[in-house]
């Protein structure tokens, strides 16, 4: 019987490193998306703030566990709300459930 460490061979030392570089760039990805996301929550709230005063703690609460689809919509319908009772009715029409 042959008795082999390959742990120690360049080809499985290429490997892992490979294997840490596919991880490391997922990471960043997954980071940068997970910031987009953020980012955006932030700035609806923000301008819905600026444009309408405080908003009820729920309602932050619901745009903050929204998805990019609700609030890719969300955004793109800013400039159609006149008054808060807009935003309220948009977010039972279009908001997550």
């Amino acid at each position: 019987m042959l008795n082999f460490d390959l742990s120690e061979t360049r080809a499985v030392k290429e490997l892992i490193e490979m294997a840490k570089n596919d991880a490391k760039e997922q990471g960043k990805k997954e980071g940068k998306k997970e910031g987009k996301k953020e980012g955006q929550k932030h700035f609806l709230i923000m301008t819905l703030k600026d444009r309408f005063g405080n908003l009820p703690n729920h309602f932050e609460l619901e745009v903050k566990k929204s998805n990019m689809s609700t609030l890719d919509k969300m955004r793109k319908s800013l400039f159609d709300f006149n008054t808060i009772e807009d935003v309220y009715s948009w977010w039972h029409i279009y908001g997550q459930k």
